[in-house]
């Protein structure tokens, strides 16, 4: 299962419910509130996020579990 880091959280847990959990233990604080993962959720996309909440190697993380990162849209986001 390829995931889009580019995506916002809300979108990405809609199409994938449980990334809620795995992102969750992942760093994200926050998507257990409804009025937080609907407002912020929807305006910040994956990597953002990450980057907002100061989680490191996002990529590898969230491969841990089983998804894959486009390795193109990591790579320029990081170049």
């Amino acid at each position: 299962m390829k995931i889009d880091i580019n995506k916002t959280v809300f979108d990405l847990i809609e199409e994938k419910p449980e990334l809620k959990d795995i992102l969750t233990e992942i760093g994200f604080k926050g998507l257990d509130n409804p009025i937080l993962l609907k407002s912020m959720g929807k305006k910040t996309s994956l990597k953002r996020g990450a980057n907002l909440m100061g989680i490191e190697n996002l990529a590898d993380k969230i491969e841990n579990y089983g998804y894959e990162v486009s390795i193109a849209l990591w790579l320029l986001d990081n170049i």
